[in-house]
């Protein structure tokens, strides 16, 4: 299994793009996800730190890229937007109804 790395790039920069098409709109998300991890205002971010962004940005956008379903229970706005994705409860209702009509 090989991932075209360019492809795989350009579709997730395109993601970010499309979200946040300036440097500020996409520093004000990294702001409001962490303060919200922290459980603090976002005011209260100090503005001149830099705020990391999380593994999730690149779980979210290698999902798109690839047209994966994406299992997740994480409401984060990383994962806004995704229209293939569901939550790991409903997959194994899904599979323990399908175990039910199938026997395996």
């Amino acid at each position: 299994w090989v991932i075209d790395l360019f492809h795989l790039v350009l579709k997730i920069s395109n993601r970010f793009y499309t979200r946040y098409p300036t440097r500020d709109e996409w520093l004000k998300a990294k702001i409001e996800r962490c303060a919200k991890c922290l459980g603090i205002d976002k005011d209260e971010v100090n503005k001149n730190k830099s705020c990391s962004a999380t593994i999730d940005w690149l779980i979210a956008g290698y999902a798109v890229a690839e047209k994966c379903l994406l299992i997740t229970d994480d409401r984060g706005i990383e994962f806004e937007g995704i229209s293939c994705k569901t939550k790991l409860e409903t997959l194994e209702q899904g599979l323990h109804e399908l175990f039910l009509i199938t026997g395996f």
